[in-house]
């Protein structure tokens, strides 16, 4: 080995304390201050097809129903106008109350809509002439607001009656399947919501 080599190696080690006899501790960390030290970037994370699923899989399909059509009612004789699901069938009322007027089936829908006389003109008068039925009276009112009546013709048979005042005349507009609940009558009273005089 050339002296002056020998030598350097000499100074260096003497700086360093000289070789190590034993197990060199590891070195402490300085302590730095939070902002001076660099952020370490974080990897990004991978996905997979089968642990991230994707919007579309997740939302379910929702069939959103095509809007309601208007029909009118001038060929049954009742000046008006009512709301109905593409398709619903329309055809002249044949009860035994002579009061005429139309049936209505739909999808959940199923009301008659004809003139009121006098035994439905109010509220009133139509609590009377339900619970007088000789055919299934009405047993309980659920419901009696100004111009509707929800009630039960016995268990499990639910319907409602609503007075529609429309171009100077009262109409009643009334379920007629017996229904499990009062919810289950929404789309017909639904319906029956939209009567108006037809232009």
């Amino acid at each position: 080995m050339k002296p002056v080599a020998s030598l350097s190696l000499l100074l260096v080690l003497s700086a360093c304390g000289g070789p190590a006899e034993g197990p060199v501790a590891p070195a402490k960390p300085v302590d730095v201050p939070a902002d001076t030290q660099e952020a370490t970037p974080s990897p990004a994370p991978t996905q997979t097809a089968s642990a991230a699923p994707t919007a579309e899989a997740q939302a379910p399909k929702v069939e959103v129903p095509p809007p309601p059509k208007t029909f009118l009612l001038a060929e049954h004789k009742l000046p008006l106008s009512i709301d109905l699901p593409e398709g619903a069938k329309i055809e002249a009322s044949n009860s035994r109350d002579g009061l005429g007027g139309v049936t209505v089936d739909a999808p959940k829908i199923s009301l008659r809509v004809a003139k009121a006389n006098a035994k439905l003109s109010s509220i009133a008068a139509a609590k009377k002439t339900l619970q007088s039925l000789k055919y299934k009276p009405v047993t309980k009112f659920k419901k009696e607001e100004s111009d509707l009546l929800v009630f039960e013709r016995g268990e499990g048979d639910l319907g409602f009656l609503l007075l529609v005042k429309q171009g100077g005349g009262t109409y009643a507009c009334q379920s007629l399947g017996g229904e499990a609940s009062e919810s289950a009558l929404d789309p017909a009273l639904a319906a029956c919501r939209t009567l108006k005089k037809a232009p």
